[in-house]
């Protein structure tokens, strides 16, 4: 999309025209919502888990403990039965089982409330960091790719010539240029151009003369002229003038012959 029209006057760093790049904002996009969730799994990592998770942890164990007491206390009971003939070795070796089992879980509720309510381990905040600046070094690159697409005026000027139109597609060669806009500065003016010898010598620097600039706008431009030294130097000038001189007494002495 083409912004500006031909004679339109511009701003440095105006943005002129913007290229297709869909794509590319889709890409930030995502690349700022990863960085969003790096965010979130580095606090996380830091601060540990909330109040309400802490207390879940340890009703779990007050609840594993509260199984395992009751799973002792009838394995106490089975063992006297069992010596006094009251009930078998299957029954014992079952209620045996069931106090393994209740013990166990009672461990694993013990470490992981230990786990839920300790701090977050050196490695675990580093390997969060690390993945929080590698989301941001992405969201960096998707937004200097997406950013490429503006076109910005270097200069404050104006608008000399429109090459492409919205829509139209451009080429990016490095052999053949294939520009959108010619963009230039009004305010100075500098003409470089051809002036006779003679006329160089009659002038001098400052000189104030009347130029024509047929390139875009038919206008009529009073500069200063800045001449410069003559293509020839000082002693060609004195061997052709003393040649013509030379020329002419040759010519004198002929006539008079």
């Amino acid at each position: 999309m083409v912004n500006v029209e031909e004679g339109d006057p511009i701003r440095r760093r105006q943005v002129l025209a913007e290229l297709e790049n869909s794509d590319y904002r889709a890409q930030v996009e995502s690349a700022r919502a990863n960085v969003v969730a790096k965010e979130a799994t580095l606090r996380k990592v830091i601060n540990g888990a909330r109040r309400q998770e802490r207390a879940e942890a340890w009703s779990s164990v007050n609840e594993a403990k509260a199984v395992v007491e009751n799973a002792q206390s009838e394995l106490l009971r089975r063992q006297e039965l069992f010596s006094g003939g009251v009930v078998s070795r299957e029954e014992l070796d079952r209620y045996s089982r069931e106090a393994d089992v209740a013990k166990a879980k009672y461990q694993s509720a013990v470490e992981q409330h230990s786990l839920v309510d300790d701090h977050a381990r050196e490695e675990d905040r580093s390997l969060a960091e690390a993945d929080l600046q590698l989301a941001q070094a992405e969201l960096a690159d998707a937004e200097a790719r997406y950013q490429k697409t503006f076109i910005g005026s270097p200069i404050a000027g104006t608008v000399m010539c429109k090459h492409h139109r919205s829509g139209e597609s451009v080429s990016n060669s490095s052999t053949v240029p294939d520009p959108i806009l010619t963009i230039g500065d009004r305010e100075t003016l500098r003409v470089r151009v051809d002036v006779d010898e003679n006329r160089c010598q009659q002038s001098t620097r400052g000189t104030e003369g009347l130029r024509y600039r047929r390139c875009l706008w038919e206008a009529e431009v009073r500069g200063k002229g800045c001449p410069r030294r003559p293509a020839t130097r000082p002693e060609e000038r004195s061997n052709r003038r003393a040649h013509r001189e030379s020329g002419h007494q040759n010519s004198g002495d002929t006539g008079g012959t």
